[in-house]
């Protein structure tokens, strides 16, 4: 098939439409430009906020108000998301929001919070899904304003309808109440007279009760006005008169009875008690002597007064209570000469024990001397079995030289006196050798063991300036609380530390800590920790308070120092 080729006129026509069509095609352009610029300054100068997001939350791009609050350029925002502009609590939400929006695929309508400038605002947000063409979510529009001022404003309402319905109740509950009060008032008016009645009624009873109580008291009673008038006296205010054998009013015996002070001298009628009460005073088991003019008889009395006052706490008159105390200041009187007779009879006792004490010590030392040479072959060998009797002999000696001078330390802590003698000595070789090699046997007998490793006393000399006698008392008396206190297979320490101008030493038990209500009172006289298995009679509680005087004296220092798993008691001693 032949194609024909067009004219010169119909080619012509075909160049003139094109040219019109192009025409008309730029002119579209240009109209839709137009329109664009137009909606984008619209978009712009809106006042609300602006956003476009993509399927993954990342803005896209947002107007120019929006761009301001986050202090950037429009253009800035693209690929950014909102963890990089909000504090991630906030960002959450809003990414939370977004995907609600898109899985939802449909507008919702959302009041959050926002900050601008620096302040947390409340915002209304309206978010809806961005779809393609296939109607499939590609992102999200979001547009937002501010709400603040609503938001505050409708707080501010409904605080104010608030208030006024709180007004309207307390109003309405103070018209009910006044009502209420005013009805009330009528009826109490109704029963003030009957009430006025009982009231007086009771009045009377109870006076009547008040009476009949001060009567059938056994101490004189009596009232007194400010006339100095006589308004109420108890039967037992009267005395029996033996020469006319009838009940006689004091009253009438006033001007005839001798009455004393406690020491003896004459009491002036203006100090009696019930006078001085008159002028306010109180006066509290005040002690007088009378003489009854009848019989001649003293009487001892205690005298109680105080001032009567009426409802202004002006006084009126005044009551005084006296109490026939004769019987109880005999039987005092008669304590008092038992207790000397007891105290001269504890004495003799006490120096009776120390001369003994002291007498018995002096030849004990000998005879523990003696043994002592003879323990060593000074006197020739012996045999086994007679130097294992020495050796016996000698271990009681010592215990008896323990007994003695402990003897003579609770002398000294009940009387007082305490003597000391200073001289050189090796703490270890005077003092602690002796001490132990007294306890040895209680020790193997109650399975004791001293640890080493929980202190020791160095091996060489430890010169200490101190009585022999008194120190000896203190270790002793620290070694057998261990003992005593540890109980059956209990570990013992005792340890020296030099600290320059003094020693530090301590005497330690594995038994139980001492409880601290029983620490406070650890080191006072006649106190006592019982411990387990003692008889109540053993002990007087002398002996921690002994040996902290006895430290002192000699210019140290005595603790208590509680430790996990035992007690430890640490002493200082100077070092001179």
């Amino acid at each position: 098939m032949r194609l024909e080729r067009p004219s010169y006129e119909e080619l012509e026509q075909m160049v003139t439409e094109l040219k019109e069509e192009n025409r008309k095609h730029r002119q579209a352009e240009e109209q839709l430009r137009k329109s664009e610029d137009k909606y984008r300054t619209l978009i712009e100068n809106l006042p609300q906020k602006i956003f476009l997001k993509d399927k993954n939350s990342v803005y896209v791009s947002c107007n120019e108000n929006y761009a301001r609050d986050l202090k950037i350029n429009p253009n800035e925002i693209t690929g950014k998301t909102d963890r990089e502009f909000w504090p991630k609590e906030l960002a959450d939400k809003y990414i939370t929001d977004d995907k609600k929006v898109m899985e939802l695929g449909k507008t919702e309508h959302i009041e959050e919070q926002y900050i601008q400038m620096g302040k947390e605002r409340y915002v209304q947000t309206v978010k809806t899904p961005v779809k393609d063409e296939n109607n499939n979510v590609i992102g999200v529009l979001g547009i937002f304003w501010d709400i603040t001022e609503r938001k505050l404003m409708e707080e501010e309402l409904k605080n104010y309808r608030d208030h006024l319905e709180s007004l309207v109740i307390e109003r309405t509950a103070e018209l009910y109440e006044t009502n209420r009060q005013l009805q009330q008032k009528i009826i109490d008016f109704k029963q003030a007279e009957e009430e006025t009645r009982k009231l007086n009624a009771l009045v009377r009873q109870e006076k009547d009760r008040l009476l009949a109580l001060v009567n059938s008291m056994n101490d004189e009673v009596w009232f007194i006005d400010t006339q100095r008038r006589f308004t109420l006296l108890n039967p037992f205010r009267h005395r029996f008169d033996p020469d006319s054998g009838e009940w006689v009013d004091e009253k009438k015996l006033a001007g005839k009875l001798e009455i004393y002070r406690h020491d003896g001298s004459i009491r002036p009628l203006e100090e009696s008690p019930a006078l001085r009460a008159l002028q306010g005073e109180v006066i509290e088991n005040l002690e007088e002597i009378i003489r009854i003019p009848t019989s001649g008889e003293l009487r001892y009395r205690s005298v109680n007064a105080a001032p009567v006052k009426n409802n202004s706490g002006d006084i009126i008159g005044s009551v005084s209570v006296v109490r026939d105390i004769t019987e109880r200041k005999q039987v005092e009187k008669a304590l008092i000469k038992s207790e000397t007779r007891t105290r001269a009879l504890n004495e003799q006792i006490l120096n009776m024990l120390m001369v003994v004490s002291h007498d018995l010590r002096s030849p004990l030392v000998a005879v523990e001397a003696t043994l002592k040479l003879l323990m060593r072959g000074i006197y020739g060998q012996m045999d086994t079995s007679v130097k294992n009797t020495v050796i016996d002999l000698h271990d009681r000696i010592q215990g008896l030289l323990g007994v003695a001078e402990d003897c003579l330390g609770k002398v000294s802590g009940v009387t007082g006196n305490v003597d000391f003698t200073k001289k050189l000595l090796d703490l270890r070789e005077d003092i602690i050798d002796p001490v132990l090699d007294e306890l040895l046997g209680e020790m193997e007998k109650q399975n004791i063991v001293i640890d080493n490793r929980l202190g020791a006393i160095p091996t060489k000399r430890i010169p200490i300036k101190a009585d022999k006698v008194w120190l000896k008392i203190v270790f002793r008396n620290l070694f057998n609380n261990a003992i005593k206190y540890g109980g059956k297979g209990c570990e013992i320490a005792f340890g020296c530390e030099d600290c320059g101008s003094y020693y530090k030493l301590n005497v330690y038990n594995s038994g139980a800590p001492i409880a601290d209500d029983v620490c406070e009172k650890l080191f006072t006289k006649f106190n006592r920790n019982k411990a387990e298995g003692e008889l109540p009679s053993e002990g007087m509680g002398l002996g921690l308070y002994l040996t902290k005087k006895i430290i002192r004296n000699h210019g140290g220092d005595i603790w208590y120092e509680p430790k996990e798993g035992g007690s430890n008691f640490v002493l200082t001693l100077p070092n001179e």
